[in-house]
């Protein structure tokens, strides 16, 4: 895996952890992210390429660049545990997976 970015610890969205990740289409496209499912583990967060998963990567165009935005809510006391407070989370990227850890 190799590291695509770092971002902001998790924000509280409605009393829920909400983990928020953009990145240009260039980033990723090379490793097939179209439709996707995301999984919970108890030190990291995996999103993973799926064809037929749940979600589709939602998008928007800024700068005549196409931006893939991945916005993923749960529980603030799963947050806690997965990454202990941490203020930056790595970004990890490889072949149909992306890694969120502290």
């Amino acid at each position: 895996m190799e590291l695509l970015t770092t971002i902001k610890g998790t924000n509280l969205t409605k009393g829920r952890a909400r983990t928020w990740l953009e990145t240009n289409q260039k980033n990723i496209e090379q490793y097939g992210f179209t439709r996707i499912n995301i999984y919970f583990y108890s030190d990291h967060i995996t999103i993973e390429v799926q064809p037929d998963g749940p979600r589709k990567v939602a998008g928007r165009v800024k700068n005549d660049n196409t931006i893939c935005v991945f916005d993923i809510c749960y529980p603030t006391d799963q947050r806690q545990q997965m990454f202990n407070g941490a203020d930056r989370l790595n970004v990890f990227i490889s072949q149909g997976a992306i890694r969120i850890t502290a």
